[in-house]
């Protein structure tokens, strides 16, 4: 139950980071290449969010570049996939 309390913070928190204009093609780049990633692991969706203690749509939306990752998601993930943040940040 405490996994889905932290997921829901981790969401609200993120949500404020939507994209508006500013850097765009590199929130994009970023998404589509965690999505590369992601699946080169052979990670679903759903395996990764709960694995990373982030929110599956939170997932979604980064990999689709409409939301901003935090640094913290950003390591959260990282951890969660096997891989250095580095290796998310190569787009």
């Amino acid at each position: 139950m405490a996994g889905k309390k932290i997921n829901k913070q981790i969401a609200c928190r993120m949500a404020k980071h939507d994209v508006k204009t500013r850097f765009t093609k590199e929130i994009k780049g970023f998404g589509a290449n965690l999505k590369k990633v992601r699946i080169a692991k052979g990670y679903t969706l759903e395996r990764l969010a709960y694995e990373a203690g982030v929110a599956y749509t939170s997932i979604y939306k980064i990999e689709n570049g409409t939301l901003n990752c935090t640094i913290g998601s950003l390591f959260a993930i990282s951890k969660a996939l096997k891989v250095p943040p580095k290796t998310l940040m190569d787009f």
